[in-house]
């Protein structure tokens, strides 16, 4: 088989749905803040399960609440499947978005967001991250997934160290604070 063509097809996301929407428009329709970073992350059902790495999330959360790494603070916009009050940092402002039934909501979050965190353990193709893309929005992820096969390390987004949360946290702010 050395000798027989290889082509990769790239999975093909509809532009004509998913495509960048203004940011302020975005976070008014959804009420969230202007003025602060919004980190988003969603998940549909498993946020106790390891896989979707909520965990890993929270500690990243954690760490940069605690070292102040991002001087103007930042807000937390989940989706999907809320998550327990007590798994956040103190202090750290959140917004559950809901269920998403349609499209038009998801690319509003994808929107108004600085960007979408995939902590993802096991993902074995980020469909996810390829419709924040197509919206303009930057997703960090770990190595090692099959979201990383998306991202662009420091182009259009950033990739962490596997499983790491202090290389997820510096991984977001890195992405935040270079809007570029």
């Amino acid at each position: 088989m050395q000798h027989w063509p290889i082509a990769v097809i790239p999975h093909p996301i509809n532009t004509n749905v998913w495509r960048p929407l203004n940011k302020e428009f975005a976070r008014e329709t959804l009420n969230l803040p202007h003025g602060k970073p919004i980190i988003l992350f969603g998940v549909d059902t498993g946020c106790a399960k390891p896989n979707k790495g909520a965990d890993l999330l929270m500690r990243a959360l954690f760490m940069l609440s605690e070292a102040k790494q991002l001087a103007e603070g930042f807000e937390l916009a989940v989706f999907g499947q809320r998550l327990a009050q007590h798994q956040l940092p103190p202090g750290l402002s959140y917004h559950f978005l809901g269920r998403f039934s349609n499209d038009v909501m998801l690319r509003l979050a994808y929107a108004a967001a600085d960007v979408l965190v995939m902590p993802s353990r096991k993902e074995a193709f980020g469909l996810t991250a390829a419709e924040a893309h197509a919206c303009g929005t930057p997703v960090v992820c770990f190595n090692g997934t099959g979201v990383a096969d998306i991202v662009d390390h420091k182009i259009t987004g950033a990739i962490a160290q596997p499983f790491e949360p202090g290389s997820l946290a510096r991984s977001i702010a890195w992405v935040v604070q270079d809007p570029e």
